[in-house]
């Protein structure tokens, strides 16, 4: 798919981390339990001792910002993500902003985490999962500033478009995107080109907290509608005898992307199962085992969602071998060079993803 869910990575002086080492890596997952109850109860602590301008009263709300962060630091250092370090930790805080949390505990936490994991690894392997925790520390500033960048201008019709969501009204936002399929738009153009953006727009103004999560909710529900709405406005003709499984990984939150590939997949004829936010590995592995599809395609945007997506491409290929694997998502189209060897194909695109899903089913289709 493409990529409509990034902003250019902040430039924190990460490109030159070495890859954590396997040893460092095994001991931060070991010892993640102890080092969450460490961080939480550091934070309890002090904010005790805090004025009331500093205070975080939801502890509740701090607790899920570190086991969030927890996963997030596993993904990137499994997969080495530095880079993307900062970028992602910003979406993070403005997702946890929105719930209540204030800016002042920022860094007093990363602090915490920095002083638990000197405190319960041992040397040298300490040493390499602190660095882009201090360096992150130390561009904290720079992650703040990027939360409140200016926005690159949409096009036309997909800042069109960002009005309707911003209005509610989920009639006209389907008339205007089935007008410019009517109008002689690909649904890929359509999709890619202005429902998508708009939606991603959506998202970084509740970034900078000019709308709130429940605008952005609502935003995601029109465009759900909007796809089912097209799906049956447009007559497919051809019907293909294949199965395709679409399911995000586990955990996985940002969900519309893979909906909308595989209600394209669908209108192109294809007979499909969807499985969205919330199911388990099992869930799917259970699906496949039942619905019996030739193709599986897994989404993972999150890079906290990168271990399980690893893990679950391992399941599939032990249970179900027969079952040809696809990826799609901004955070494995990051991490291609380890997902590659790993499966069938990586999606860039509607239309080339649809081809080369055709391709794997039946050789030059």
């Amino acid at each position: 798919m493409p990529d409509n869910t990034a902003s250019p990575p902040a430039t924190t002086g990460a490109h030159h981390f070495k890859p954590v080492s396997s040893a460092a890596l095994e001991l931060f997952i070991q010892g993640l339990p102890k080092l969450l109850v460490f961080v939480n109860e550091k934070f309890h602590l002090e904010n005790k001792f805090l004025c009331d301008d500093a205070c975080c009263r939801n502890e509740g709300l701090v607790e899920d910002f570190n086991r969030k962060f927890a996963a997030l630091l596993a993904g990137v250092y499994e997969f080495s993500l530095f880079e993307h370090f900062a970028d992602e930790f910003s979406w993070l805080l403005a997702e946890q902003e929105s719930r209540g949390l204030i800016r002042a505990f920022l860094e007093p936490d990363l602090k915490a985490w920095i002083l638990g994991i000197n405190s319960m690894i041992r040397r040298p392997e300490s040493a390499e999962l602190v660095q882009p925790l201090d360096c992150l520390h130390r561009y904290l500033p720079m992650v703040y500033a990027q939360l409140e960048a200016q926005e690159p201008a949409l096009d036309e019709k997909a800042g069109q478009f960002v009005e309707h969501l911003l209005r509610k009204n989920r009639k006209f936002a389907a008339e205007f995107i089935i007008a410019l399929i009517r109008e002689g738009a690909t649904i890929e153009q359509a999709y890619t080109q202005v429902l998508l953006p708009a939606l991603t727009r959506m998202r970084h103004l509740w970034r900078k907290n000019r709308v709130s999560a429940a605008d952005v909710y609502v935003a995601t529900d029109i465009c759900r509608y909007i796809i089912f709405r097209v799906m049956d406005s447009i007559f497919g003709e051809r019907q293909y005898p294949f199965k395709a499984l679409v399911a995000c990984v586990p955990d996985e939150d940002d969900v519309l992307g893979s909906e909308v590939f595989a209600n394209f997949l669908e209108i192109k004829g294809w007979s499909i199962s969807y499985i969205g936010h919330g199911y388990s590995a099992e869930d799917i592995l259970h699906a496949i085992d039942t619905g019996k599809p030739q193709v599986v395609v897994l989404s993972a945007a999150s890079i906290s969602r990168l271990p399980s997506a690893r893990k679950l491409i391992g399941q599939i290929r032990a249970s179900a071998p027969q079952v040809k694997i696809f990826l799609e998502g901004r955070a494995v189209q990051i991490s291609r060079s380890v997902f590659e060897p790993l499966v069938e194909g990586i999606m860039s695109g509607f239309d080339a993803g649809h081809a080369a899903l055709l391709e794997t089913v039946v050789p030059h289709a």
